[in-house]
């Protein structure tokens, strides 16, 4: 089990849970992401993982949304999880899901964040916002290498529906010093 990542739920009012997300080691070529949920007095809410992505495929490097939002009903409230997927050893890509407050995989099921033909690692995910325009949204970051010696910041901005709202070069031309 490598990679571990935890977010916490700030809403005061219970039942409120940490939720971890940890890549999972099936073979060598086949890691998958996997999810459990820890109330506040360090007691599992279940024996079992839910397994978030369970390809046959090689992922890896999950993270979590630091919180599932602040508390406007539950309802609203879902963590954000990204990763990292290999098609080669020169294309790795960025997929997320969400997951409700009680760590339910949401209808938005798993989805491209970026597939890039470049390689792609890396990935974090902000907190959702607070609502805007009636939904949450996420910004979703990553490094991506084009060329040569060339490693860029990329960020996503996602809704609530896991559709992309716009994309952006974080790093863009900087330049080291």
């Amino acid at each position: 089990k490598l990679y571990p990542d935890v977010g916490g739920d700030p809403s005061p009012v219970g039942p409120v849970w940490y939720t971890v997300v940890w890549e999972r080691v099936w073979t060598a070529s086949d890691h998958d992401v996997h999810m459990k949920q820890v109330d506040t007095n360090g007691v599992l809410r279940s024996a079992s993982p839910t397994t978030l992505e369970n390809t046959i495929v090689n992922t890896s490097h999950p993270r979590i949304s630091k919180s599932d939002g602040r508390d406007a009903g539950t309802s609203s409230q879902f963590w954000g999880v990204v990763w990292q997927r290999t098609f080669s050893p020169t294309d790795e890509d960025i997929y997320g899901t969400y997951v409700s407050w009680d760590g339910q995989p949401l209808a938005t099921g798993t989805f491209a964040v970026s597939i890039h033909s470049g390689d792609e690692h890396d990935p974090v995910v902000s907190s959702p916002t607070d609502e805007v325009g009636g939904t949450r949204h996420l910004l979703f970051a990553w490094s991506r290498y084009d060329t040569g010696t060339d490693w860029d910041i990329i960020a996503a901005y996602h809704a609530a529906n896991g559709f992309q709202r716009g994309v952006l070069n974080v790093k863009g031309s900087e330049e080291h010093t």
